[in-house]
């Protein structure tokens, strides 16, 4: 799995997600926490706008259909925007993870 460049690869993009955000009359930021939460993922959005945490909040008004869900999920590339060094402090020393 390659790390991917959050600057190219841009999900909001996709005509798929564009479309389904037109069919649900939602974002595409709102379809897309709609998919995670309904295939199991924990979603934490972040922001510091009032009007996207009300726009995050209004995902479980709506859900997406099973084919919907299986059109999302064919957009899989295999990139990981989840670099732990792009965003921690080296510890510069061994930490178990586990017991």
């Amino acid at each position: 799995m390659g790390l991917a460049d959050p600057q190219k690869h841009v999900a909001f993009n996709e005509p798929i997600i564009k479309s389904l955000a037109e069919k649900y009359k939602k974002s595409e930021a709102q379809v897309m926490l709609r998919w995670l939460l309904q295939t199991g993922c924990v979603v934490i959005p972040k922001s510091s706008t009032f009007s996207r945490l009300q726009e995050n909040m209004d995902t479980y008004n709506f859900e997406l259909d099973q084919e919907d869900i299986s059109m999302i999920a064919s957009l899989d590339k295999g990139l990981c925007f989840n670099n732990p060094a792009v965003f921690m402090p080296p510890l510069n020393a061994f930490v178990p993870l586990m017991d």
